[in-house]
């Protein structure tokens, strides 16, 4: 018996809902975090702990949940952070849960060896010092199987794991942004360290969570672009510390964080303050060849003015043996080279009083690791 027109009438809206709940629909691009912050480490000496590691891990996740827009963030701290649970985590749990349209975040800060030699790692908590090729995480290795396991269609790396320390014979030098091969076809890779620097502390992870929480949304669109975030960290970073650097294929306005403060909520960021020693250094020395110039100069001048007299003189040999064409010869030295030398300790006097006293130099970076 069909149903009557009133019974048909009630039963369509819930039947018509339940039809296009169960329509398949695109899923939303997500934003998955795994933050590793290795402080300790279980076979390595207390010495070779890393100051601030396990609190800015802590810091960096509480913030990204609360300001960055991350669906989901995934913290390895200290005794969780094994090499075990980090390749679970990276390279069979994730592979499952995310998608082409989705972006992973990866930041670690700890220990890493191998940076020196092209060969780096990152070492859990469980490394075994005896045999670290075996028990550390290889970048080479870990890319490789990221690259044919996981989907995503972004991937942000982002480590600070060279420490000015030694593990026996190895310099705790791990990997950098360049150490990295993309991965991905959106990969960005930033690293406290350029290659071949070893920092002391810095405040790097600090920089990363302010950045990603909003400070470095430059644009105030309410996303911290990969561009803005290099930007943020590079520009904030003292000039006598180490120097970050990125590397990857991404595009400089790939989204990494959504978020819902802005620079304004930050206490404002001063302009960095370079390393004076170098700058002051390099003043005193122009200083002190521009005194030595000017002393030539009035020595070549005072000796002009002596001889003056006898210039254009048709006596003979002077008492001392010296000709008048001799005497010619050497006033006319002394009023070609005393100006030139007058002007050249000007030059050099202006330029090093300026480094001395200038109160807050632009910044350039000289050579490997110097800066003004």
């Amino acid at each position: 018996m069909p149903p009557s027109p009133s019974s048909f009438h009630r039963w369509l809206p819930p039947v018509a809902a339940a039809a296009l709940l169960a329509v398949p629909t695109a899923a939303e691009a997500r934003r998955v975090a795994v933050v590793i912050g290795v402080g300790s480490y279980a076979q390595l000496e207390p010495a070779l702990a890393v100051p601030g590691a396990t609190a800015t891990a802590a810091q960096l996740s509480l913030a990204l949940n609360q300001h960055g827009g991350f669906d989901q963030v995934l913290p390895l701290i200290d005794a969780v952070a094994t090499r075990a649970a980090i390749e679970d985590l990276l390279l069979r749990t994730l592979p499952e849960q995310l998608g082409a349209e989705d972006t992973l975040l990866l930041y670690f800060v700890g220990h890493g060896v191998g940076g020196d030699f092209g060969d780096p790692y990152l070492l859990p908590y469980d490394v075994n010092p005896k045999d670290v090729q075996a028990t550390a995480l290889s970048v080479e290795s870990m890319s490789t199987q990221l690259r044919n396991t996981l989907p995503v269609g972004s991937l942000v790396v982002i480590t600070d794991a060279v420490h000015d320390m030694r593990l026996g014979d190895l310099v705790l030098m791990g990997p950098n942004a360049k150490s990295w091969p993309d991965i991905t076809d959106e990969f960005f890779s930033l690293s406290a360290c350029s290659p071949r620097e070893i920092a002391g502390e810095t405040a790097f992870g600090q920089l990363v969570t302010d950045g990603l929480s909003g400070a470095a949304d430059a644009d105030l669109d309410g996303l911290v672009a990969a561009g803005e975030l290099h930007r943020f960290v590079l520009d904030n970073t003292r000039g006598d510390e180490a120097h970050p650097a990125e590397s990857g294929s991404y595009n400089p306005s790939l989204a990494v964080a959504q978020v819902s403060r802005g620079p304004q909520d930050f206490a404002a960021y001063s302009e960095p303050e370079h390393n004076a020693r170098p700058r002051r250094v390099t003043g005193a020395a122009l200083g002190a060849v521009g005194i030595g110039l000017a002393g030539g100069g009035l020595r070549l001048y005072l000796d002009g003015l002596q001889i003056y007299p006898y210039v254009g003189q048709n006596e003979r040999p002077l008492p001392d043996g010296t000709t008048l064409g001799q005497l010619n010869d050497r006033y006319n030295r002394d009023r070609l080279w005393s100006p030139i030398l007058f002007a050249a300790s000007a030059a050099t006097l202006v330029t090093g009083g300026t480094l001395l006293v200038w109160p807050r130099p632009a910044g350039a970076m000289v050579g490997w690791s110097t800066t003004f």
